[in-house]
């Protein structure tokens, strides 16, 4: 089984994630991306930071990209997993319902906070995303959650 937390940008998804793991000792599976590391951020514990000609060559259960306002094309994936362990990760929804389509047993979690809220958080982080890539991504991630329905939502407006 797959507990697969998603949420809008700065909605503490890869925080409740790393405390649900730690708390239940189900393995947190980290994705890979090509995008670039932030302050703050640890290889390997974040994200496993790779280039586009790894990501290209590595088959993953899930794949996304995304154009960003640099223009750049930023890729996310995730792993391969043994049907017989339980995990949790963090994925937006077209990749959740990726997973369902292989046949893997989903168990999916939103994570919804106040636009304030996330806006706070997001500027909290200092991780030098520049204003335009976080209006893009805001305005994207809405389109993308807007007809999600997951199998549980949580509901984070506090710490």
């Amino acid at each position: 089984m797959i507990f697969v937390i998603s949420g809008l940008s700065g909605s503490g998804k890869s925080t409740i994630a790393k405390k649900l793991s730690e708390k239940t000792g189900i393995e947190m599976v980290i994705q890979y991306t090509t995008r670039p590391i932030r302050p703050g951020e640890k290889n390997g514990v974040d994200y496993n930071f790779i280039t586009n000609a790894k990501f290209r060559s590595m088959h993953m259960l899930t794949k996304e990209h995304f154009n960003v306002a640099t223009n750049e094309v930023w890729s996310y994936g995730l792993p391969h997993l043994n049907d017989e362990k339980h995990y949790i990760t963090v994925l937006p929804p077209r990749s959740i319902q990726l997973l369902k389509n292989k046949g893997k047993e989903v168990v999916d979690i939103l994570i919804e906070v106040n636009d304030e809220k996330r806006f706070e958080r997001i500027a909290q982080r200092n991780d030098n995303q520049c204003v335009q890539e976080i209006k893009r991504r805001d305005k994207d991630d809405k389109k993308i959650f807007k007809n999600y329905k997951p199998a549980i939502t949580f509901v984070n407006n506090y710490d």
